[in-house]
């Protein structure tokens, strides 16, 4: 199994915990509250970054900046989980991309 594959797989057996607690207050979870986890998760990790150019800046922590990223990614995960896809859905989606990508650099995008 790749590194990308087991990273889907252990993000699953993590959706199974969240669903099979059962607790009527929490609401279900759904692509547009994973946006917005995703969101913030962005927004926190931009803190990490000194972007507020008026304020003193902090010394950077590069570990706190990605811990806001890997919980940005496992966000990601369960979107594209939720959304139907596997990991190699996504891997080909972003290697088409990517293609599109390079290609559009090339010439002058």
């Amino acid at each position: 199994m790749d590194m990308l594959e087991e990273m889907f797989d252990t993000q699953k057996k993590l959706m199974k915990m969240y669903f099979n607690r059962a607790n009527s207050e929490k609401k279900p979870i759904t692509l547009t509250g994973l946006c917005i986890a995703m969101a913030q998760e962005v927004a926190e990790a931009m803190d990490e970054t000194n972007w507020k150019w008026w304020k003193k800046p902090k010394k950077f922590n590069p570990e706190k900046f990605l811990e806001e990223l890997v919980d940005l990614w496992h966000f990601l995960m369960q979107s594209v989980i939720l959304a139907g896809f596997s990991a190699k859905d996504f891997y080909r989606a972003y290697m088409d991309k990517a293609l599109i990508n390079v290609k559009r650099q090339e010439e002058g995008y």
